[in-house]
């Protein structure tokens, strides 16, 4: 069994309803924010997780069904219980963003609470350790993206399954009944239903038998095998999802510079759990040369990150007890720090604070057996350094809780850390500091989804400025330029976007509005036709099918306008464009009697038209129908069809 600690040291006690108050207090206190009735979704995959996934806003047993099939990712990933617990949560608060994540708020806590638990029964009872250890991982800053960002569900839920497997291996351990390795098993698989990232907990339970002096026999390793064969499974399937966007090509990065950035990663943790500076929701990479070579001192982050493992365990080779922590500790860190060091480059960042949720349970350990061994020699400077720590942890907390308001509130602070800087001579512009390109193009989707168009293009004009990669972004900025008139900057722009995305059919629907705006019908009509053809969806669609049509009217190519018209009917048959464009194509060929029946219906869906009223007085005036067409021209006439006067006179 592992060494016996006290309890308390001298002037140093914690009863253990204390803690609990205090960290359910505390951290109700540092999330405040998050209960802002000003609380929005954000623009950060938010859509996907809840606002525009039917899984969650329409849940059925359908959806259920959907949620745990193989073959059902979302944003990259297999997290089919982190999506039914959004779908649920949704069916009680509605589209609140803040409903959400106060459920986040409450996962958070009790996950606070379980390592205050998990970490007395590591230390036979330890108030003080696993008192602080739960109460700095409830208020530490870097866990606030694990908690405030309603996409991040999976975080808090997949940790919490991973703390009651953890803590009923213990009693498997401690008791020997199985019972509480099928509970080890069962809240196993469930944290991996709710996040991959749990798959390391079958080696984690092996620093669980070291803790307890357990033997590594055939026995311990044979217990291990359903949990491997899990992992396994699972991390293939999350591999796959992976593969599909998130993981970036191996050849995009040097070896070393893997090893660099994996060991940045690994300190640079460590160093913001003990002075959070300069936290942010986006942490780019560091920009390289031509020659792909960056910073020399990342490259001796690999040799330091080896040494922070290393050195501990040989210094204290003569003390059994304080080399226990350290493995155990540092292990639990390692091992679930370690499939997001970048190694395999996931995303667009070097580091990630979500990353740090589960891995700071051992660290965050670490850091509070030191405090402890400190105040049974120095009591005082160890309440000083707990107390001063803590209070510190708060404040930046509840700023960084702040900072997930809404989309502004957080590219803002991203575009504060990371701007781009440059300078302009006249003839050509120098980039001085790269910033986070896809925090001015988060920050201006936000701003173009409040009608604020023009701060939203000041944004997008730094990354045209810069020529920043982002089909996204040349697309927005494309789309801007043509509400500004400004058609060939719009089409310059698509065209970019189009290069770095092709065969994206937004972008060639964008670009055929464009074509069409600037009077150029046969480019436009291509792109519309590059657009059906590469399958856009939806309302762009029904549009660039009646675009093409429309496009096509304007060259006089009327059976190509017949075609694409009979097209809309087909797919959109209860939607105007079909019927007004093929009604008027049959007036051009001169088959008005055809013509008819379907301007007929054209108006019959849109009594306003001026244009297919107009349309139908001509079509019934050639078949010899005055009546008729006299009472649809002077509807024309009602709306503010100026040719129906002429019409008029005509049909007297």
């Amino acid at each position: 069994m592992a060494k016996q600690t006290k309890n308390s040291s001298a002037g140093f006690t914690l009863p253990a309803w204390v803690v609990v108050v205090t960290i359910v207090l505390a951290t109700l206190l540092a999330y405040l924010p998050a209960f802002d009735a000003q609380k929005e979704f954000t623009n950060w995959d938010d859509n996907l997780y809840v606002t525009d996934q039917p899984m969650v806003t329409k849940f059925t047993a359908d959806s259920l069904g959907k949620m745990f099939d193989l073959s059902t990712g979302v944003a990259s990933n297999y997290h089919p219980l982190t999506m039914l617990s959004l779908a649920l949560n949704y069916a009680v608060t509605g589209s609140s963003a803040r409903g959400i994540v106060a459920v986040n708020v409450l996962l958070h806590i009790l996950n606070a609470l379980l390592v205050f638990q998990l970490l007395r029964k590591l230390t036979s009872g330890n108030v003080v350790i696993a008192g602080l250890a739960g109460l700095w991982f409830a208020i530490h800053p870097m866990h606030v993206e694990s908690v405030a960002w309603v996409s991040e569900r999976k975080d808090v839920l997949y940790t919490l399954f991973l703390l009651l497997s953890f803590l009923a291996y213990i009693s498997y351990v401690t008791s020997k009944k199985y019972v509480y390795l099928g509970l080890t098993f069962v809240s196993f698989v469930a944290s991996c239903l709710a996040k991959a990232m749990a798959v390391p907990l079958p080696i984690a339970l092996l620093l669980f038998d070291y803790w307890y002096d357990r033997k590594f026999d055939v026995r311990s390793l044979l217990e291990k095998v359903p949990f491997l064969a899990v992992s396994v499974w699972l991390g293939l399937v999350a591999i796959s999802f992976q593969q599909t966007e998130a993981i970036a090509k191996f050849e995009v990065l040097t070896l070393a510079q893997r090893f660099a950035f994996a060991g940045y990663g690994f300190v640079m943790y460590w160093v913001k759990m003990i002075v959070p500076f300069d936290l942010s929701t986006f942490y780019p990479y560091p920009t390289t040369k031509a020659s792909g070579n960056v910073a020399w001192w990342y490259f001796v982050m690999p040799v330091l990150a080896v040494a922070m493992i290393v050195v501990p365990v040989l210094l204290l080779r003569g003390k059994q007890h304080a080399r226990k922590v350290v493995v155990m500790s540092m292990g639990l860190y390692v091992l679930f720090i370690a499939l997001v060091l970048q190694f395999v480059s996931v995303g667009q960042v070097i580091m990630a604070e979500r990353y740090t949720y589960v891995p700071y349970v051992g660290s965050l350990f670490l850091l509070a057996y030191g405090v402890y061994e400190l105040s049974l020699k120095r009591p005082a400077l160890a309440k000083a350094a707990a107390a001063l720590y803590t209070i510190a942890l708060l404040p930046v907390c509840y700023t960084q809780v702040g900072t997930w308001k809404n989309s502004e509130t957080l590219w803002t602070r991203v575009i504060d850390l990371y701007p781009y800087e440059f300078t302009n001579n006249g003839s050509s512009i120098t980039v001085t500091r790269v910033g986070a390109p896809v925090a001015y193009g988060g920050r201006a989707s936000y701003y173009y989804d409040k009608n604020q168009i023009d701060k939203a293009f000041a944004d997008l004009r730094v990354i045209e400025i810069v020529k920043a990669k982002g089909w996204k972004f040349w697309q927005a900025l494309g789309v801007i330029y043509g509400m500004k008139n400004e058609y060939a900057k719009s089409q310059e722009c698509l065209t970019t976007a189009l290069s770095e995305q092709p065969g994206m059919p937004s972008i060639y629907y964008n670009r055929g509005i464009s074509y069409a705006f600037a009077g150029m019908p046969d480019r436009a009509r291509e792109d519309f036709r590059a657009a059906i053809a590469n399958g856009i969806q939806g309302d762009d669609r029904y549009q660039s099918i009646s675009g093409l049509a429309r496009e096509s009217l304007k060259l006089g190519d009327n059976e190509t306008c017949l075609t694409a018209s009979e097209q809309n009917i087909r797919e959109y048959p209860d939607r105007v464009d079909g019927y007004f464009l093929k009604g008027t194509a049959l007036v051009n060929l001169k088959r008005q009697q055809e013509a008819v029946p379907i301007l007929e219906r054209a108006t019959a869906i849109n009594p306003n038209d001026a244009s297919a009223w107009f349309n139908l007085a001509i079509a019934n005036r050639d078949i010899g129908n005055s009546g008729a067409a006299r009472e649809a021209a002077n509807k024309a006439k009602a709306l503010g069809f100026r040719a129906a006067d002429a019409l008029l006179q005509n049909l007297r």
